[in-house]
């Protein structure tokens, strides 16, 4: 997208970016994590991705998403055919979206 402006030109070039990040638990890390969801009643292997699912959740709230924002580059230096230009970030254009987590083994 481009638009004129008094002194020119502004183009916009919307990027997605997709990524993921891993995160290992021994079973000591996870049980501590998912204290407050853990059924004493069960087996911990019997609810163990349940819980973890539950606990994992709360990292779609703010703090991730804060971090992910913020580690966004403001420019990106680059050459254009031999002009060197600089991409700024538009902030109001920026947001995350964070898919719910999954439990592996």
């Amino acid at each position: 997208m481009s638009t004129t402006t008094s002194t020119g030109y502004k183009i916009r070039i919307e990027a997605t970016v997709t990524c993921a990040y891993d995160l290992e638990l021994s079973k000591a890390a996870a049980k501590a994590i998912c204290a407050d969801w853990l059924d004493p009643n069960e087996k911990w292997d019997d609810q163990a991705e349940s819980t973890l699912e539950t606990a994992m959740e709360s990292l779609l709230d703010e703090p991730i998403t804060e971090q992910l924002l913020n580690g966004l580059p403001e420019a990106i230096d680059t050459v254009i055919e031999g002009k060197k230009v600089s991409l700024t970030l538009s902030r109001p254009q920026v947001s995350v979206d964070l898919e719910t987590p999954d439990i592996l083994r």
